[in-house]
């Protein structure tokens, strides 16, 4: 019986030495293979397929086709914009939205092969964030540079100004909270954080704290969407645990407090992207930050986004680095 015992254990050691190097490389990010697209702003994970993803970059739109390994120029009607955010629509599978520096919003109906502009009425050009709600999918929501906040109620083809209470039409980052209080978070660059209820359709200040941050973004916590954390420029992170009445920095272990994104995944775990140190994240409600860059060799990056399904990758889009993947 004992022979039996140790040749079962020296057969689990082999088996473990050699599964050593793939448990070490899945926690390991790794550069994407093809097209870098420059600076990447923006990554979004298609809703009918997870093995699809695009990312808005500087220089155009990517496309990876087998879970971000490999990475190639993609789309028509594109030519001559700087690409900044997407957003997918997972109600009517096939659309997309990009909003660009300079041009407004494009949407596409064929799985982002071909292009065209819509919203011809929305008065910002320099498009920060784009929300689809997901109760109602032809509801859209903008946050722009000079054009503040506006609301489609038609997919993107017409829209209305809803900024008057906003002290300035520069609004960087936008998140919805669901349920019977639903309401609009809005980043307004240098002057703080402001509330928009659907139902009384009213901006207010909140979370005073944020007065003078510069705000890039913001993320809702998917398992308690009353929490949100909120990246600034310089100031770090901020969490609101009551949909932005009252927030609280949160910087432990954050040795680079420049954020350009923030994502949660579903089990609450808290990645920021930041410009200059890599990416940090938290297992304890933003509480604490490690940072978690082992083969990540570019450390500006701009944009990170978690997928939701049992794979649970992590995609990191850079400045000029192209875009890197962890399977956590």
């Amino acid at each position: 019986m004992g022979n039996v015992l140790d040749t079962f254990r020296l057969l689990w050691f082999a088996i473990s030495i050699l599964l050593l190097p793939l448990v070490a490389r899945s926690a390991q990010w790794t550069q994407g293979i093809g097209a870098k697209g420059g600076i990447v702003n923006s990554i979004v994970i298609a809703p009918w397929n997870c093995d699809t993803l695009f990312a808005a970059t500087f220089d155009g739109l990517l496309l990876s086709a087998d879970g971000g390994e490999r990475w190639k120029w993609f789309g028509e009607g594109l030519e001559g914009h700087h690409l900044r955010v997407l957003a997918a629509d997972a109600a009517d599978i096939g659309t997309l939205y990009i909003g660009t520096y300079n041009g407004g919003i494009f949407r596409s109906t064929d799985k982002g092969r071909t292009w065209a502009p819509v919203g011809q009425s929305l008065s910002g050009s320099d498009i920060r964030s784009i929300l689809i709600d997901p109760q109602d999918h032809r509801v859209l929501y903008v946050g722009s540079f000079g054009g503040g906040v506006a609301q489609s109620t038609d997919q993107g083809e017409s829209w209305t100004d809803i900024s008057a209470g906003l002290p300035l039409k520069e609004v960087s980052a936008l998140a919805l909270i669901p349920g019977k209080q639903k309401a609009l978070l809005a980043g307004v660059w240098t002057k703080g954080l402001f509330k928009y209820s659907l139902s009384q359709k009213q901006w207010d200040p909140c979370a005073k704290s944020l007065a003078t941050e510069a705000i890039t973004c913001l993320a809702v916590d998917p398992r308690k969407p009353e929490t949100v954390y909120v990246g600034t420029y310089g100031g770090g992170v901020y969490v609101t645990e009551n949909g932005g009445e009252t927030c609280s920095q949160r910087n432990k272990g954050l040795t680079n407090l420049y954020i350009k994104s923030l994502a949660v995944d579903s089990s609450s775990t808290v990645y920021a992207a930041t410009d200059g140190g890599g990416v940090f994240k938290s297992l304890d409600g933003g509480e604490s930050w490690i940072a978690d860059n082992d083969g990540l060799e570019h450390k500006y990056d701009y944009c990170i986004t978690v997928s939701a399904d049992a794979l649970k990758a992590v995609f990191v889009g850079t400045c000029w680095g192209g875009i890197y993947r962890k399977i956590k």
